[in-house]
Protein backbone atom coordinates (compact mmCIF):
# COMPACT_ATOMS: atom_id res chain seq x y z
CA UNK A 1 0.00 0.00 0.00
CA UNK A 2 1.46 3.32 -1.09
CA UNK A 3 0.32 6.67 0.30
CA UNK A 4 0.67 9.84 -1.79
CA UNK A 5 0.52 13.19 0.02
CA UNK A 6 -1.03 15.93 -2.11
CA UNK A 7 -0.94 18.83 0.33
CA UNK A 8 0.13 19.71 3.86
CA UNK A 9 -1.02 23.00 5.35
CA UNK A 10 -1.66 24.85 8.59
CA UNK A 11 -5.34 25.38 9.42
CA UNK A 12 -6.14 28.18 11.85
CA UNK A 13 -9.35 28.77 13.86
CA UNK A 14 -12.24 30.32 11.96
CA UNK A 15 -14.26 32.65 14.22
CA UNK A 16 -16.67 33.87 11.53
CA UNK A 17 -20.40 33.17 11.13
CA UNK A 18 -21.60 33.44 14.69
CA UNK A 19 -18.73 31.75 16.49
CA UNK A 20 -17.56 32.91 19.89
CA UNK A 21 -14.72 35.09 18.62
CA UNK A 22 -15.48 37.98 20.99
CA UNK A 23 -15.33 35.71 24.03
CA UNK A 24 -12.16 34.04 22.79
CA UNK A 25 -10.22 37.23 22.24
CA UNK A 26 -11.27 38.46 25.68
CA UNK A 27 -9.85 35.32 27.33
CA UNK A 28 -6.33 34.74 28.58
CA UNK A 29 -3.54 34.13 26.07
CA UNK A 30 -2.01 31.42 28.23
CA UNK A 31 -3.79 28.27 29.40
CA UNK A 32 -2.04 26.85 32.51
CA UNK A 33 -1.73 23.08 32.72
CA UNK A 34 -3.44 21.56 35.75
CA UNK A 35 -1.64 19.28 38.21
CA UNK A 36 -3.11 16.31 36.34
CA UNK A 37 -1.96 17.68 32.97
CA UNK A 38 1.59 18.08 34.27
CA UNK A 39 1.93 14.42 35.24
CA UNK A 40 0.36 13.25 31.99
CA UNK A 41 2.53 11.84 29.22
CA UNK A 42 4.65 14.45 27.44
CA UNK A 43 4.24 12.77 24.07
CA UNK A 44 2.03 12.37 21.02
CA UNK A 45 -0.62 9.67 20.69
CA UNK A 46 -2.18 8.33 17.50
CA UNK A 47 -5.74 7.49 16.46
CA UNK A 48 -7.06 6.02 13.22
CA UNK A 49 -10.71 6.18 12.09
CA UNK A 50 -12.04 4.59 8.88
CA UNK A 51 -15.30 5.70 7.22
CA UNK A 52 -17.41 4.06 4.52
CA UNK A 53 -18.15 6.11 1.38
CA UNK A 54 -19.41 8.59 0.53
CA UNK A 55 -16.90 10.89 2.22
CA UNK A 56 -17.10 14.69 2.43
CA UNK A 57 -14.84 16.70 0.11
CA UNK A 58 -11.46 17.80 1.40
CA UNK A 59 -12.53 21.46 1.36
CA UNK A 60 -15.48 20.67 3.63
CA UNK A 61 -13.27 18.76 6.09
CA UNK A 62 -10.75 21.60 6.17
CA UNK A 63 -13.38 24.31 6.70
CA UNK A 64 -15.04 22.26 9.45
CA UNK A 65 -11.67 21.73 11.14
CA UNK A 66 -11.10 25.50 11.21
CA UNK A 67 -14.47 26.07 12.89
CA UNK A 68 -13.84 23.25 15.37
CA UNK A 69 -10.51 24.83 16.30
CA UNK A 70 -12.44 28.01 17.14
CA UNK A 71 -14.30 25.91 19.76
CA UNK A 72 -11.18 24.02 20.91
CA UNK A 73 -8.62 26.76 20.72
CA UNK A 74 -6.01 24.83 22.71
CA UNK A 75 -5.47 22.42 19.81
CA UNK A 76 -4.43 25.37 17.64
CA UNK A 77 -1.95 26.60 20.26
CA UNK A 78 1.59 25.65 21.20
CA UNK A 79 3.42 24.40 24.29
CA UNK A 80 5.40 27.57 24.84
CA UNK A 81 5.91 27.95 28.60
CA UNK A 82 8.30 25.71 30.55
CA UNK A 83 9.47 25.45 34.16
CA UNK A 84 13.05 25.42 35.44
CA UNK A 85 13.33 21.74 34.51
CA UNK A 86 12.23 22.36 30.96
CA UNK A 87 8.82 20.77 31.41
CA UNK A 88 5.76 22.45 29.80
CA UNK A 89 3.45 24.20 32.27
CA UNK A 90 1.08 26.06 29.93
CA UNK A 91 -0.39 26.19 26.43
CA UNK A 92 0.05 29.36 24.43
CA UNK A 93 -3.35 30.23 22.91
CA UNK A 94 -1.79 31.92 19.90
CA UNK A 95 -4.00 30.40 17.16
CA UNK A 96 -0.87 29.17 15.36
CA UNK A 97 -3.00 26.38 13.92
CA UNK A 98 -3.15 22.62 13.40
CA UNK A 99 -1.68 20.72 10.46
CA UNK A 100 -4.04 19.18 7.88
CA UNK A 101 -2.69 16.71 5.32
CA UNK A 102 -4.57 15.53 2.22
CA UNK A 103 -3.50 12.14 0.85
CA UNK A 104 -4.62 9.18 -1.27
CA UNK A 105 -3.88 5.44 -1.16
CA UNK A 106 -3.40 3.12 -4.12
CA UNK A 107 -5.54 0.39 -2.54
CA UNK A 108 -8.99 -0.35 -1.19
CA UNK A 109 -9.70 -0.32 2.54
CA UNK A 110 -11.04 -3.89 2.50
CA UNK A 111 -7.67 -5.22 1.39
CA UNK A 112 -5.59 -2.90 3.56
CA UNK A 113 -7.31 -2.70 6.93
CA UNK A 114 -5.54 -5.80 8.27
CA UNK A 115 -2.21 -4.21 7.39
CA UNK A 116 -2.83 -0.88 9.13
CA UNK A 117 -2.00 -2.03 12.70
CA UNK A 118 1.48 -3.14 11.64
CA UNK A 119 4.66 -1.08 11.70
CA UNK A 120 5.14 1.51 8.98
CA UNK A 121 1.59 1.04 7.71
CA UNK A 122 0.21 2.76 10.81
CA UNK A 123 2.47 5.74 10.41
CA UNK A 124 1.63 6.03 6.71
CA UNK A 125 -1.91 7.16 7.58
CA UNK A 126 -0.94 9.24 10.64
CA UNK A 127 1.12 12.44 10.39
CA UNK A 128 4.64 12.24 11.73
CA UNK A 129 5.30 14.10 14.98
CA UNK A 130 9.06 14.32 14.41
CA UNK A 131 10.03 17.93 14.95
CA UNK A 132 6.38 19.02 15.05
CA UNK A 133 5.44 22.26 16.79
CA UNK A 134 1.72 21.66 16.22
CA UNK A 135 -0.28 20.01 19.00
CA UNK A 136 -2.71 18.47 16.49
CA UNK A 137 -1.88 16.96 13.11
CA UNK A 138 -4.53 15.25 10.95
CA UNK A 139 -4.16 13.26 7.74
CA UNK A 140 -7.18 12.55 5.52
CA UNK A 141 -6.37 9.56 3.29
CA UNK A 142 -8.81 8.59 0.55
CA UNK A 143 -8.78 5.00 -0.71
CA UNK A 144 -9.71 3.80 -4.19
CA UNK A 145 -13.00 2.34 -2.91
CA UNK A 146 -14.11 5.81 -1.80
CA UNK A 147 -13.50 5.16 1.89
CA UNK A 148 -11.83 7.78 4.06
CA UNK A 149 -9.28 7.15 6.81
CA UNK A 150 -8.52 9.95 9.28
CA UNK A 151 -5.23 9.65 11.13
CA UNK A 152 -4.82 11.84 14.22
CA UNK A 153 -1.53 12.77 15.89
CA UNK A 154 -2.42 14.57 19.13
CA UNK A 155 -0.32 15.79 22.06
CA UNK A 156 -1.31 14.13 25.33
CA UNK A 157 -0.53 17.24 27.40
CA UNK A 158 -3.47 19.04 25.80
CA UNK A 159 -6.16 16.52 26.69
CA UNK A 160 -6.87 13.03 27.94
CA UNK A 161 -8.75 10.40 25.95
CA UNK A 162 -12.28 11.82 26.46
CA UNK A 163 -11.07 15.31 25.57
CA UNK A 164 -9.51 14.05 22.34
CA UNK A 165 -12.58 12.03 21.39
CA UNK A 166 -14.91 14.94 22.03
CA UNK A 167 -12.86 17.11 19.68
CA UNK A 168 -13.25 14.46 16.97
CA UNK A 169 -17.01 14.21 17.60
CA UNK A 170 -17.46 17.98 17.34
CA UNK A 171 -15.43 18.05 14.10
CA UNK A 172 -17.84 15.47 12.74
CA UNK A 173 -20.85 17.52 13.85
CA UNK A 174 -19.52 20.65 12.16
CA UNK A 175 -18.73 18.68 8.99
CA UNK A 176 -22.30 17.38 8.85
CA UNK A 177 -23.73 20.84 9.55
CA UNK A 178 -25.56 19.84 12.73
CA UNK A 179 -25.61 21.61 16.11
CA UNK A 180 -22.52 21.21 18.27
CA UNK A 181 -23.17 19.16 21.41
CA UNK A 182 -20.32 19.03 23.92
CA UNK A 183 -19.94 16.10 26.28
CA UNK A 184 -20.18 17.51 29.81
CA UNK A 185 -16.87 15.98 30.96
CA UNK A 186 -14.86 16.93 27.88
CA UNK A 187 -15.80 20.49 26.98
CA UNK A 188 -13.24 22.78 25.32
CA UNK A 189 -10.88 24.39 27.80
CA UNK A 190 -10.49 27.73 26.11
CA UNK A 191 -13.71 28.54 24.30
CA UNK A 192 -16.41 28.99 26.92
CA UNK A 193 -17.60 25.39 27.05
CA UNK A 194 -19.41 23.66 29.91
CA UNK A 195 -16.55 24.28 32.31
CA UNK A 196 -15.01 27.27 30.53
CA UNK A 197 -11.42 28.28 31.13
CA UNK A 198 -9.21 26.26 33.46
CA UNK A 199 -8.66 27.87 36.84
CA UNK A 200 -6.00 27.66 39.50
CA UNK A 201 -6.35 24.75 41.91
CA UNK A 202 -8.55 25.34 44.93
CA UNK A 203 -10.48 23.39 47.58
CA UNK A 204 -14.10 24.30 48.32
CA UNK A 205 -16.30 22.59 50.89
CA UNK A 206 -15.65 19.53 53.03
CA UNK A 207 -14.78 16.77 50.59
CA UNK A 208 -14.88 14.13 53.33
CA UNK A 209 -18.59 14.50 53.99
CA UNK A 210 -21.80 14.55 52.03
CA UNK A 211 -20.67 12.33 49.16
CA UNK A 212 -19.23 13.40 45.80
CA UNK A 213 -19.39 17.06 44.89
CA UNK A 214 -20.85 18.33 41.63
CA UNK A 215 -18.63 19.41 38.75
CA UNK A 216 -20.77 22.54 38.40
CA UNK A 217 -21.84 23.11 42.01
CA UNK A 218 -19.55 24.83 44.48
CA UNK A 219 -16.52 24.83 42.24
CA UNK A 220 -15.03 21.66 43.66
CA UNK A 221 -14.18 18.69 41.51
CA UNK A 222 -14.55 15.01 42.34
CA UNK A 223 -11.89 13.55 40.06
CA UNK A 224 -10.69 10.00 39.63
CA UNK A 225 -7.59 9.03 37.70
CA UNK A 226 -5.18 6.07 37.76
CA UNK A 227 -1.68 6.90 38.93
CA UNK A 228 1.08 4.55 37.87
CA UNK A 229 4.17 4.10 40.00
CA UNK A 230 6.34 5.85 37.43
CA UNK A 231 4.19 8.99 37.62
CA UNK A 232 3.61 9.07 41.38
CA UNK A 233 6.82 10.97 42.16
CA UNK A 234 5.94 13.67 39.63
CA UNK A 235 2.42 13.89 41.03
CA UNK A 236 3.69 14.29 44.60
CA UNK A 237 6.13 16.98 43.50
CA UNK A 238 3.30 18.97 41.94
CA UNK A 239 1.16 18.61 45.05
CA UNK A 240 3.96 19.64 47.40
CA UNK A 241 4.50 22.79 45.36
CA UNK A 242 0.91 24.01 45.83
CA UNK A 243 0.51 27.44 47.47
CA UNK A 244 0.06 27.76 51.29
CA UNK A 245 -3.72 28.12 50.98
CA UNK A 246 -3.77 24.45 49.99
CA UNK A 247 -1.80 23.29 53.03
CA UNK A 248 -4.81 21.65 54.71
CA UNK A 249 -6.04 19.91 51.58
CA UNK A 250 -6.15 16.14 51.67
CA UNK A 251 -5.66 13.89 48.64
Amino acid sequence: MEITVHSSKIVKPDYRDGSNGDAVFASADVLPLSVFDKVNYDEFVFYIYAFHPPAPPTAVLEAALAKTLAEYREWAGRLGVVDASGNPVAIMLNDAGARFIDATADAEVAGSVTLLPTGANVMSVCPSCDGADELLLVQATRFQCGSLVLGFTMHHKVADGPGMWNFMVVWGQVTRGVAIVHHADAAPAGAGGVHGQRHALGVAGDHRAGGPKSFEGDGSVDAYMPLLSRTMDAFKKCCYSLPPIMANARL
